[in-house]
Order: C-alpha cells, then sequence, then structure tokens
C-alpha cells in the first residue's frame, strides 16, 4: 500500500520485492508489517536485496571517501532502480519516513536528484558532511555512502544510533547480512560507533565485518575479483588495502 509507505521492488528478471516500512523500524525483506521481519521474494527465495547486475548496470563506485557515486538506472516514472544483481536486475526502494534511503519517494524530505548524462544516473545528496550518493532526507542526516570495486557495493546509513542496510532493528543496530550466490554484501556503516563494512559474498569475494569499536575496519577478501580489504576508518578516511590475489596496496 502507499499510504502505508510500502514500497514494491520488481526485479527485471524474476520479480523481486523490497519492502521497506514508513516509520516502524520495519526495513527491507518485509514479512509482516509490525514484526519488523524482512523477506525478500526472488527466484528460489533465497534472493536477497543486495544483488549486483552485470548485465542490467551495475553501479561503479568512484573514489574511495568522497567521490564516492552511484549508477542508477531511473524508470520514466520518476522511480529509481538500484540494480543489485549481477544479473537478477534487482530494484531496492526504500520508504519515505524517517530512515529514508536509496529509493527515496519524497521529496519534501529535501531529498536532491541529480540526473546522470546518459544512464539516468540519479545523485542525491544532503546537507551534512560527507554525504554520498543516496541520501534520503537532510534532517535524519542519512548518509548513503557507496564502498565497492567492480560490483557496485552500497553501503548505507542510517538515520539513528547504528540502523544500517538490511534494517532488523531501528534502534538496535543490528546488521544483517542476506546473500545468495551473488555476493550480496552488508552495506553498514556505523556512524557513531565506527563500524565497517562487512562483506560475506559468496562468488564475489568473502567480507568479514569486524566489529563496532572506533578502530574496527573492514576487510574484503576476494577470491575471484581479488577484492581488496578495504580498511575504513571513520576520521582518517577510507584505506584500501587491496587483497592476495592482486597485491597489498
Amino acid at each position: 500500500g502507499r499510504s502505508f509507505g510500502v514500497r514494491e521492488q520488481r526485479g527485471r528478471s524474476f520479480g523481486v520485492r523490497e519492502y521497506r516500512g514508513r516509520s516502524s523500524g520495519v526495513r527491507e525483506q518485509y514479512r509482516g508489517r509490525s514484526s519488523g521481519v524482512r523477506e525478500q521474494r526472488g527466484r528460489s527465495s533465497g534472493v536477497r536485496e543486495q544483488h549486483r547486475g552485470r548485465s542490467f548496470g551495475v553501479r561503479k563506485q568512484r573514489g574511495r571517501s568522497s567521490g564516492v557515486r552511484e549508477q542508477y538506472r531511473g524508470s520514466g516514472s520518476g522511480v529509481r532502480e538500484q540494480q543489485r544483481g549481477r544479473s537478477s536486475g534487482v530494484r531496492e526502494y526504500r520508504g519515505s519516513g524517517s530512515g529514508v534511503r536509496e529509493q527515496y519517494r519524497g521529496r519534501s524530505s529535501g531529498v536532491r536528484e541529480q540526473r546522470g548524462r546518459s544512464s539516468g544516473v540519479r545523485e542525491h545528496w544532503g546537507s551534512g558532511s560527507g554525504v554520498r550518493e543516496q541520501q534520503r532526507g537532510r534532517s535524519s542526516g542519512v548518509r548513503e555512502q557507496y564502498r565497492g570495486r567492480s560490483f557496485g557495493v552500497r553501503e548505507y546509513r542510517g538515520s539513528g544510533s547504528g540502523v544500517r542496510e538490511q534494517y532488523r532493528g531501528r534502534s538496535s543496530g543490528v546488521r544483517e547480512q542476506r546473500g545468495r550466490s551473488s555476493g550480496v554484501r552488508e552495506q553498514q556503516r556505523g556512524r557513531s560507533s565506527g563500524v565497517r563494512e562487512q562483506y560475506r559474498g559468496r562468488s564475489f569475494g568473502v567480507r568479514e565485518h569486524r566489529g563496532r569499536s572506533s578502530g574496527v575496519r573492514e576487510q574484503q577478501r576476494g577470491r575471484s575479483f581479488g577484492v581488496r580489504e578495504q580498511q575504513r576508518g571513520r576520521s582518517s578516511g577510507v584505506r584500501e588495502q587491496r587483497g592476495r590475489s592482486s597485491g597489498v596496496r
């Protein structure tokens, strides 16, 4: 229902749907409205939100800390498509409440839309510092930062204490990572706790997410792509270290 703030995301190949709640902590894979359980429907049932689309529009990430970009495919209806899957063309839509994220529906929250040159790239910038790529909602200070080298890893910042992309609870800051075979990543950045992004990808590189303390770093181990260990420091800037296959940088 649109009045409930639920967004529907349809995949290009198998109709993955993702729903975001509007006010409660309910997030991405909805199973119930009040329970906050998330579910994502897909080709086999393991489909998750972070699909990397190889043929439908992989997002490229440029730069490491401030020049992060993401390429969105937009449809005529103004809906932003975020392709998460390499071949699934999954799109993610976020609700329009305080935790508004990447497929922003409401322009009233101070969303800025910038259209790309040829592929309909939309970039939304918030008012806070360091705000990146899809920032939805200026007042909530939500930041979406995308991290990823060749498969468009994204990270979403929440507006609360530790809210992350695969939300389980809004105030608990629980992180969840879902994925199948396309190397779904957990885009979780802790704004105040310094949590780093931990990716666990099956075919694109296993990532490890470290704890929530300030010195925590993110280690990415890539088995087929030579995924780098990316150390993300909050105040010192993003550090990137290449994995073993491509040489430590």
